[in-house]
């Protein structure tokens, strides 16, 4: 009878190690999936998205360009990076008291390939807001591009009243790429 007793005991424990296995594999399952569903959507993303509401639903996951903001004595400058934009893919523009950096890395995806074996470099839609501090002057904002950083330029109000900008966007001018 005792070893009747072992034997459905050590029954019972594999039935509960099997069942963590499983557990573990039903788990491993849905985060693939998960992360199949990323790399779809940024790579639908990618190709389809317009830079104009780059992350407008809950659906879509941006990222967010690394940035340094500094200040000089009569500017604020933004120093984004976002290597691989076209000038069509980004748009700049103030808001509030707030600059406002919206776009797309695009990337078509060559049909050859079957395994990544590294996936670093983020594809899709990116949106940043910087905020800014008062005074600054957004008729005289400029825009720059070179190796794969992106330069605003936001002078400060030379009055001494300060002027909140206007809630609506401005888009920038003054934009070179080079």
């Amino acid at each position: 009878m005792a070893s009747s007793a072992k034997g459905i005991a050590e029954g019972e424990g594999m039935n509960q190690q099997n069942q963590g296995w499983n557990n573990l594999l039903i788990e491993m399952d849905e985060s693939a999936r998960k992360i199949d569903h990323l790399v779809n959507q940024t790579h639908q993303v990618s190709e389809t998205q317009e830079p104009s509401e780059p992350c407008a639903t809950e659906d879509v996951i941006c990222s967010k360009p690394t940035v340094n903001v500094y200040e000089t004595e009569d500017t604020v400058i933004v120093l984004a990076e976002i290597a691989g934009i076209g000038p069509e893919d980004v748009i700049i523009s103030l808001e509030s008291d707030q600059l406002i950096i919206k776009g797309q890395r695009r990337y078509v995806m060559p049909e050859e390939i079957q395994v990544f074996h590294r996936m670093e470099i983020w594809l899709g839609p990116f949106s940043l807001e910087v905020p800014l501090p008062e005074g600054i002057s957004a008729v005289a904002a400029e825009a720059s591009y070179h190796a794969g950083f992106l330069e605003v330029r936001l002078p400060k109000q030379t009055t001494g009243r300060v002027q909140h900008l206007t809630p609506t966007y401005i888009h920038l001018k003054g934009m070179t790429w080079s």
